[in-house]
Formats: structure tokens, C-alpha cells, sequence
């Protein structure tokens, strides 16, 4: 039987506490991270260029050393671009993975590929939207929406 699932029976409570690192602040890693802001999460990001990090110090997103927010978070957000990602994870991010950790990646392919392979100790999940995230007005935040 096919269990359908709603806004109401979702709940933060498996990451009320934690704190999550967005690897890339483009277009789908400042979506995850007003999103996660602004539903209580503490976000941090390790922007890849200096204008994703004029961007996240406007929107008052802390923007940190990637190999800092690997030692700092609970949640790890990866949505740096394939090609990137081999050397961004192994010299700055899995020498200070923990236990207990999450690992969400917007894209499969590097793990498809086995250009990067988590440690059996992570909880690991795929992300992988194949579209612009949609542009957030005042009107849906006011209102307590957010797309």
C-alpha cells in the first residue's frame, strides 16, 4: 500500500540540535540554507568563490573554511559540481568526519563513479533536484511559506 505524506507529518525532530554545512553557495546551496535558516537549523557554509561569500554574509550565513565546517557540523551538505568534489572531500572534508555524521550530496555521480566513497560510519543521503530552485518572495516568507 502507498503511504502519501504531508506538510503536517513532517517534523524537524531528527535534526533539532544539529548544525549543517553547506559545501557551495550557488544557487542550490542558498536555497538549502535560507530554507534550513529559516526553519530553525543553524547553517554555516564553506562558499566555493568570493561572491558566494558576499552572497552568504548578506543573508547572514556564517562562511567558514570547508575543512572547519566538516569539523564543526553535524549535517554536511555537498553542492559543489562534480568535478570539484574529489579533491574538496578528501582534503577538507573527510579527514574530520565523525560518527554520526549526515552526508547529503546533490548529485550521485561521484559516488556512482567512486570518485568519492563515505566511510561505512555516515548516514548518507542523495539530494539531487534538476531544476533552479524557485526565487523566494516576501509575500511566501511572510506568510510562512517557503518554496
Amino acid at each position: 500500500m502507498t503511504a502519501i505524506y504531508f506538510d503536517d507529518d513532517a517534523t524537524l525532530d531528527a535534526i533539532a540540535g544539529a548544525t549543517a554545512g553547506i559545501f557551495g553557495y550557488g544557487p542550490v546551496g542558498r536555497a538549502l540554507a535560507l530554507n534550513l535558516r529559516d526553519s530553525g537549523i543553524r547553517v554555516m557554509t564553506a562558499p566555493e568563490f568570493d561572491d558566494e561569500a558576499e552572497m552568504a554574509s548578506n543573508d547572514e550565513i556564517p562562511a567558514l573554511p570547508a575543512a572547519e565546517i566538516a569539523q564543526t557540523c553535524d549535517i554536511l551538505i555537498i553542492t559543489t559540481p562534480d568535478d570539484a568534489l574529489p579533491p574538496l572531500y578528501m582534503g577538507s572534508i573527510a579527514p574530520h568526519l565523525k560518527r554520526g555524521d549526515l552526508m547529503v550530496f546533490t548529485s550521485g555521480y561521484a559516488m556512482a563513479f567512486g570518485t568519492v566513497e563515505p566511510p561505512p560510519f555516515l548516514d548518507v543521503g542523495v539530494l539531487a533536484p534538476r531544476a533552479p530552485p524557485a526565487t523566494r518572495s516576501a509575500p511566501d516568507i511572510s506568510a510562512g511559506r517557503v518554496r
